[in-house]
This record gives C-alpha cells, sequence and structure tokens, in this order.
C-alpha cells in the first residue's frame, strides 16, 4: 500500500540527514512544503506590516500599543475564529472550511491594501484628536492610539489571527491527517525547512520595497508608503491564490490515492461527532492531556511576547535613527531574513533531533534556548542601564545597532527553533490522541491557547504601561525580565509532564495498531 518503505531505511548517511524523502514520496511532500512556504510568506509580509504600522506609523504609536492590540482585540477574536471554525466544519466540512478561511483572510487583506489603507486619512479621527486624547489619558494611550488608528488595529489583529488560524489549524490539522507515523519525523522539520524560504523571500522583498519607499518619500512622493502596502496585499493575494490550489492539488491527487492516504482515515473524519465551541473548549480543561498542552502553548505565547515588546521598542529607537517608518519596516524584513535563515539551518540539525532523541528532549530544548537567549539580551539592557545609558558603547560598536543585531540574532534563533522543533514536537505530541481531541481539541488549543498566551504577556505589559505611564518600555524591563523566568519554568515543567503521558499513549497506540492489523489478517 504505500509504495515502498517509508522509514529512513535504504539512505546513505548524508542523505538520512540531509534529505530524508524518497522519490515516489515527491508527489506528496513537495505540494504540503509549497503550502506551508505561502502559509509563511503570507505571515511574513503581514506580521512586519503590523508591527510597522502600529508602531511606527500609527499616530502615538508605539510597543505597548501591540500589546494593548492582543488584550483588547486579538483574544476576543480568537475566540469568534474558533466558534467560526467549529460551526463551518460542522455544516460544510474540513475541505470547504479551508477554502471558505483563506479565501476570507485573502478578501479582508485585499481590501485593506486597496481601499481602507489609502483612505486612512479618510477613516481615521485626526493626529489632533488622537495626541488630545492620549495626553488627556495617558493611562491608556497605547489603547486610545488603537481607537484612533482602528483600521490598523483590525489588520493587526487579523494578521495575528492568521497565524493562528491559517498555520496552527488548517495547516496542521490536515497535515496531521494525510501524514502517515512513519513519514511524520522525516517529513515535519523538512516542511518548516522548506517554509522558511518564504520568510527570506518575502524578508527581501520588504528590504527593497521599504528602500524605494524612503527614496521616492525624499523625492516628494508622498504617495510612496500607500503603494508599498499596495504591492505587499497583491502579494498576499498571489501567493493565497497559489496555496488554494495547491490545497485542491492535495485533495484531488493525494487523499484519493490509497500509495500516499489511507481511505481509512476518511471513514473516521466522517463518522466522527463535531463539538461545539463550549464543548471544545471544555475538552481541555477534562483532559489533562490537552492540559499540558495548552500550558506548553501558553507558555510560549507568553514568553515570547514580553521579549519582543522590549525589542520592538529598540527597534523603533534604531529606525528613528535611521529615518523612519520606511526604516522601521525595512528592519523588520532583515529580521525575517534571519529567522529564515537561521530555521533552514537549524531545521536541518533539528530533524536528525526528531528522529533521534525522546519526546520530551525535543520539545525541552525551545524554553531553554529562549530563557537562555532571551536572559542574555535582558542582562545587555540592564547593563546599558547601570553603566551610563544607551549611548554607549560596547566592544567598539555602538550600543543601539549592537542591541538591534543581538535581539534580531536572538528572535530569530528562537523562532527557527520554534518553526522546526516546537511546532514540530507539539504537532508529533496529537498524534496518539483519538479522532475528536485530535481534531476540536487541537484547534481549540491552537487557536484559543496560542491567543491566550500572547494575551496573558499583553496584559502584563498594558499593566506596567499602565504604572509606568510616559516612563517608557525599558522601565518594564526589569518585571518582564523575572516574569520570562517565571513563565519558562512552568514551561518546562509542563513538557516533562506531559512527556509521560505521551509516552504512554505512544506504546498503547502502537499496541492496539498491532491488534487491528492481526485481526485484519
Amino acid at each position: 500500500m504505500n509504495g515502498g518503505s517509508s522509514s529512513s531505511k535504504g539512505f546513505g548517511r548524508l542523505r538520512a540527514v540531509i534529505w530524508p524523502i524518497h522519490g515516489w514520496e515527491m508527489k506528496k511532500f513537495l505540494p504540503m512544503s509549497m503550502m506551508m512556504f505561502c502559509m509563511l510568506a503570507i505571515y511574513a509580509l503581514i506580521r512586519d506590516l503590523k508591527d510597522t504600522l502600529v508602531i511606527r506609523v500609527a499616530t502615538g504609536g508605539g510597543s505597548p500599543c501591540t500589546s494593548a492590540a492582543k488584550l483588547w482585540g486579538v483574544l476576543p477574536m480568537a475566540v469568534v475564529a474558533i466558534a467560526a471554525y467549529s460551526i463551518l466544519v460542522k455544516k460544510i466540512g474540513v475541505e470547504k472550511t479551508f477554502y471558505v478561511s483563506v479565501t476570507f483572510f485573502l478578501a479582508f487583506f485585499t481590501i485593506f491594501g486597496f481601499v481602507l489603507f489609502p483612505m486612512r486619512d479618510i477613516l481615521h479621527p485626526s493626529a489632533e484628536w488622537t495626541n488630545r486624547a492620549m495626553h488627556d489619558l495617558p493611562r491608556i494611550a497605547p489603547t486610545v492610539s488603537l481607537i484612533g488608528n482602528w483600521t490598523f488595529f483590525v489588520f493587526y489583529i487579523m494578521a495575528e489571527l492568521w497565524g493562528s488560524v491559517a498555520i496552527n489549524a488548517l495547516f496542521w490539522q490536515f497535515a496531521n491527517k494525510i501524514t502517515k507515523k512513519d513519514e511524520v519525523k522525516r517529513f515535519y522539520g523538512l516542511f518548516a525547512c522548506i517554509g522558511n524560504f518564504g520568510l527570506i523571500f518575502t524578508g527581501s522583498l520588504v528590504i527593497y520595497l521599504s528602500n524605494f519607499t524612503e527614496r521616492a518619500t525624499k523625492s516628494g512622493n508622498s504617495n510612496a508608503l500607500t503603494q508599498n502596502v499596495i504591492i505587499q496585499m497583491s502579494v498576499v493575494l498571489f501567493l493565497g491564490i497559489l496555496l488554494l490550489c495547491l490545497y485542491k492539488y492535495m485533495n484531488k491527487k493525494i487523499l484519493t490515492n490509497p500509495k500516499f492516504y489511507s481511505s481509512k482515515n476518511v471513514k473516521i473524519e466522517k463518522k466522527r461527532k463535531e463539538m461545539s465551541l463550549g464543548r471544545s473548549v471544555k475538552k481541555i480543561f477534562t483532559s489533562s492531556y490537552l492540559m499540558f498542552m495548552l500550558f506548553i502553548t501558553l507558555g510560549y505565547g507568553i514568553a515570547i511576547h514580553l521579549t519582543e515588546v522590549v525589542y520592538n521598542d529598540r527597534i523603533k529607537v534604531f529606525s528613528e535613527q535611521l529615518g523612519g517608518d520606511a526604516a522601521f519596516n525595512a528592519l523588520k524584513g532583515y529580521l525575517s531574513i534571519v529567522t529564515g535563515v537561521i530555521t533552514i539551518f537549524v531545521t536541518i540539525v533539528a530533524s536528525n533531533i526528531i528522529r533521534a532523541c525522546k519526546w520530551r528532549t525535543v520539545a525541552a530544548i525551545t524554553p531553554i534556548s529562549l530563557l537562555g537567549l532571551g536572559g542574555l539580551f535582558f542582562c545587555l539592557l540592564f547593563y546599558a542601564q547601570f553603566h551610563g545609558g544607551f549611548d554607549i558603547q560596547l566592544f567598539g560598536l555602538a550600543f543601539t545597532p549592537l542591541v538591534f543585531w543581538l535581539g534580531t540574532f536572538t528572535d530569530g534563533l528562537c523562532k527557527g527553533i520554534k518553526y522546526s522543533l516546537y511546532d514540530s514536537s507539539k504537532q508529533m505530541a496529537y498524534i496518539p490522541l483519538d479522532p475528536t481531541l485530535k481534531t476540536e481539541g487541537q484547534a481549540a488549543v491552537e487557536t484559543f491557547g496560542g491567543r491566550m498566551g500572547k494575551a496573558g504577556g499583553a496584559v502584563t505589559v498594558t499593566a506596567l504601561a499602565a504604572i509606568v505611564g510616559d516612563a517608557g518600555v525599558i522601565k518594564m524591563a526589569p518585571v518582564l525580565s523575572i516574569a520570562l523566568l517565571l513563565v519558562v519554568g512552568a514551561w518546562i515543567i509542563s513538557v516533562f509532564a506531559l512527556s509521560k503521558k505521551y509516552e504512554f499513549l505512544k506504546i498503547k497506540k502502537l499496541e492496539e495498531d498491532k491488534e487491528s492489523h492481526i485481526i485484519a489478517e
């Protein structure tokens, strides 16, 4: 039925490390990898743009605005997204839900690029109104800035939801459905490897467009930024259409071929009962397995937000030295390239770690790396605070660009490990579960848990912003570093607790498969 061995046996030593894919498997592996490429490329474009809009372009914008956006916008909309996903799957099925969901996002991004952003001066309150309101309400200034720049706020929400709904729910549920057990350890790491070429592509595009915008603005072209956004959203639309075509190919050519996909799984999908949103979320709190999955998801979401809010503040400072809005977007483009390059190299190593090590080891690498690298970043900031401020030089280099590049490497490496090891290990953890927990539980954990994680970090930053007022993000750093230590510690404990349950279910499932095979014979 497999058309040959699907294991890594039969490969040379070098190929087993770099490319453990059989030639006949490429019809299945390559389209899935290109789907990941499209999803990550879209995410990189809209992620860089959303940060640029909220932190740099928006009237009164800044790094704390990202926390307010996640708290007041992304979290409640994540709940709506789960409800919509559950209803759509129940009413029209998984395949049509994919088409509807992706088309909805593409429609919004297209409307934003061609209509909302060009008309922002008409749609937004005046800059004078926003600045006056922020001055009158300094404790909630980030929230006021979002209200005054509401189209940017909505775009930020949709960009965040794309990362959780499209990548975490739509792609990985589809991958878990069609990837066989003996393909998982070989395929999943390489999905991330090929997909992250999308970050390099989009990062290069963002840098080119940002340089174009800067030159055009200096030449007197007041519409340069608008043209930049229109081009980026056009690329998003093209990649989205390509994604839909690849998904259709997989369903028409791969899922109908028993060589690549067992029809037994299709029957399970048809017979399974759908759960409502309430039952889906309740399932998490009635399953200790899913609870630990939730804690792991919360851990990453909170930890990465606590570090990124300070990092984005340093990018804003550096971009002001370089020239402004276009410079900020270009710096985010460099981050995408660094993340993509690091992820590709890390994935080559990670794919072998996944095959050679226990799940516990694979899952623990991400929090340990984040704690170590994030701690180094915070230590450098504290050093500057207590040794003359941020105008000092360190190792013969100006402090601000040094912090930016260290932060870029730290963020890029942590995300590279996240894409290659964290995502893969988390998706592997769902495989031993029964179909109901695997589908509905995963949707709740990934969408709700992911947003709750970032909301947890957002609550911390928003509360501190209300306390420090105009003092700035850097004054929050000591408290944020302590919170990072506590969160990552709880994350590591959850990994070790879940590992015992994972290994037990994995052995149990293997025994059940053997019994089923014997009965079938």
